[in-house]
């Protein structure tokens, strides 16, 4: 096919250093390097600009199409075919609406005034296997949150087994806790199975931890929670993820927490770095607006040996997601984790169905803006979030894009460099 009939992607965005150009897809999220030269010739309609298998490496990164095809078809497809794909089902299952911590910016309010305290039985976890085990899907991603799940422990091991002996099904287990009690025996049921990651919270260095991440009587848990993160970094190295929540343009605190957490554990863990952002806070607006304004932080921690990266990938959310959602401990189904208590859109039943009874579900899957489909954007957001409650993220996309695009340049060049 000649290249004369092809076009480069409306959804390139596109990087100069020197003698090459270095594109990033939006919608592919693919991202290659070009001689300069060569790329501008294409551009000027040369045909015989690329080789064969160079052209074909355009292609199929998305870099590139025929000039015959309108592009939104592509986006519509790749779009869709993301949000109603069948073989995972990818689950947010609340142990408990109980939690023994006082966080200040929880974003939980429809948890915290919730009036029935619950935990999940033995009974709606077996029949939400069986409803796990009759679907099509060959994967499942569950991911353990409340709440605090480790309140009732015995119950959460219960689950844990449960939903890894499905019959045929490759399940990705993640434990969001708050780390403040964590049992031998949960660990050890942990360490039974291959994938498993432990997200714990630290609010920065001890003493601004102990004045934010407080239990209901107002004591401090830094202590308890690392001699907890101890445990189990010594049980399941490399699985444990330390989430620091940023709530300051005073970095000082959250500095502190990673030098301590560098030499503590070393790459035996993870690290990530969050926003405390508006949607979060229920008693003090928060200084910060978004995950831009802790770059520099970001970037400390990658200097302590850390791979932290924001991400700008952000779709399909699970809001958008046929076989995504997020379960209460009466298997009342939401769209999102972020919407548990405040808006069921289904349930699934005791026969194991999986019922929905609002449109706010299909709405969520097939309904998308008009700015999607013109929005260079588009692929990496399919038209929001529910939880952070933005109507557009374009901004944060434009100030955060060319960070991600400079940090994926530095290692191409660094891994190129290493090949020599």
């Amino acid at each position: 096919m000649k290249m004369s009939g092809f076009k480069e992607s409306k959804y390139n965005y596109i990087t100069e250093r020197g003698d090459q150009v270095y594109i990033y897809n939006t919608l592919h999220r693919s991202f290659l390097s070009l001689q300069k030269n060569l790329w501008e010739g294409f551009l000027d309609g040369n045909a015989e600009t690329f080789t064969e298998s160079e052209f074909s490496l355009l292609q199929s990164n998305g870099i590139i199409l025929p000039k015959s095809v309108d592009e939104r078809y592509i986006f519509k497809d790749i779009m869709q075919s993301s949000c109603l794909q069948s073989n995972e089902i990818s689950l947010f299952l609340s142990m408990t609406s109980l939690c023994n911590l006082s966080c200040p910016y929880c974003y939980q309010d429809c948890r915290i005034e919730n009036k029935e305290k619950r935990f999940i039985d033995s009974e709606k976890i077996d029949i939400l296997c069986r409803y796990l085990q009759k679907s099509k899907a060959n994967k499942v991603n569950v991911v353990y949150f409340g709440g605090e799940p480790t309140l009732d422990t015995e119950q959460l091991i219960y689950a844990i087994h449960r939903i890894n002996s499905l019959e045929g099904k490759s399940v990705n287990n993640t434990l969001i806790t708050n780390g403040y009690s964590i049992s031998d025996s949960l660990i050890a049921e942990i360490k039974t199975h291959e994938s498993f990651l432990v997200q714990i919270t630290l609010d920065g260095d001890r003493r601004l931890h102990d004045s934010t991440r407080v239990t209901h009587a107002k004591a401090g848990t830094y202590d308890i929670i690392i001699k907890n993160v101890d445990s189990l970094v010594n049980a399941i190295t490399g699985k444990v993820c330390i989430r620091i929540n940023v709530a300051s343009y005073d970095f000082k605190p959250y500095e502190r927490a990673i030098d301590s957490l560098a030499e503590r554990y070393g790459d035996r863990i993870q690290v990530g770095l969050a926003a405390v952002f508006s949607g979060q806070k229920r008693k003090n607006e928060p200084e910060l607006k978004d995950i831009v304004d802790i770059l520099d932080l970001i970037e400390y921690a990658q200097s302590k040996g850390y791979d932290t990266m924001p991400s700008i990938e952000y779709a399909p959310c699970v809001a958008t997601m046929r076989n995504s959602f997020a379960v209460d401990e009466n298997l009342n189904v939401y769209i999102c984790p972020a919407r548990l208590y405040e808006k069921s859109v289904g349930m699934i039943t005791d026969d194991a169905r999986f019922a929905i009874h609002d449109d706010e579900w299909y709405n969520a899957i097939y309904e998308r803006k008009a700015c999607v489909e013109m929005c260079i954007y588009g692929g990496l957001c399919y038209g929001g979030c529910v939880m952070s409650k933005l109507e557009c993220r374009k901004d944060l996309f434009e100030r955060l894009l060319p960070y991600v695009v400079e940090n994926k340049i530095i290692k191409y060049q660094k891994a190129k460099g290493s090949q020599k």
